[in-house]
């Protein structure tokens, strides 16, 4: 099997396209704004982080590993761009604009992200690129590959939108059941992965060996990997949304001990003029 030489760079121009433009579409949103009202400089970093994390594991010596060598590069890879990017670059964004977002992408967006949907469209990209007929398949075709990633990373902005979108329509236990539901969902391919004893890639199974990890072993550690990593996100994610859901009862009691205040206040109030 002809391999170019490990740790080579990669180009994959369409990601580096995508991403470029998804900055400029960013910068003029920006620049439109008056000074007090763009987005803090963290916002602004995280975005662009986030853009990074999807653009460059495909444009890095990443992809040539991972596409021609290891597995557990290419599920590095595969994390980085659908786990890893898309919440960064939804969380970077201000409310107004996922309300814009929303408004742009219409009744088509809005259907596709309704939770259920989502999530059923998350696990079936996840799963069914990890089917072995279409992995295999997705190696052996530098374009199949580029379609691979495509899936993930709309799929991963898919998944991640019902829980930052303006107006929401998952209230904060809604969200917190929905990751929830989707981390039971998603470990039993990791776990496949951690405890196989044959490797289920034809393409990686007659791939060159690197770092002296043979084909089992490579498909162990990114089960291992794919598991860490699934349980450090949605792990993030879950207290996350325990700390909204906290702040969001703070504020409704303490709504409620000024409505109680003003209550007594106006009863005391209406007793005084009454005994005048």
């Amino acid at each position: 099997m002809h391999a170019p030489p490990p740790w080579s760079p990669s180009f994959e121009p369409l990601f580096l396209v995508l991403a470029g433009g998804a900055g400029l579409v960013y910068l003029r949103d920006l620049l439109r704004l008056p000074r007090e009202l763009r987005p803090p400089a963290w916002r602004r970093l995280l975005f662009g982080v986030g853009l990074l994390l999807i653009a460059l594991p495909v444009n890095s010596p990443l992809e040539t590993v991972a596409a021609h060598y290891l597995l557990i590069f290419h599920l590095l890879q595969n994390a980085m761009i659908a786990d890893w990017g898309p919440p960064l670059v939804l969380v970077a964004l201000t409310a107004d604009q996922r309300r814009r977002v929303g408004v742009w992408g219409g009744r088509s967006l809005g259907e596709i992200t309704r939770a259920p949907v989502a999530l059923v469209v998350w696990l079936l990209a996840w799963y069914g690129v990890h089917v072995a007929l279409f992995y295999d398949w997705a190696l052996r075709h530098g374009w199949a590959l580029n379609l691979e990633h495509a899936i993930l990373i709309a799929a991963g902005f898919v998944f991640w939108w019902p829980v930052f979108e303006e107006p929401r329509r998952l209230r904060p236990f809604g969200v917190a059941g929905y990751l929830g539901i989707a981390f039971v969902a998603t470990p039993w391919l990791s776990f496949a992965y951690m405890f196989s004893s044959s490797a289920f890639y034809g393409f990686y199974r007659d791939a060159p060996r690197l770092l002296g990890l043979s084909p089992v072993k490579d498909q162990n550690l990114a089960g291992v990997l794919m598991n860490a990593e699934q349980t450090l996100i949605f792990f993030v994610a879950l207290a996350w949304q325990l700390l909204r859901i906290l702040a969001e009862e703070e504020e409704q009691q303490r709504a409620r001990d000024v409505a109680r205040t003003r209550s007594s206040v106006e009863v005391t109030a209406e007793g005084g003029r009454s005994h005048g």
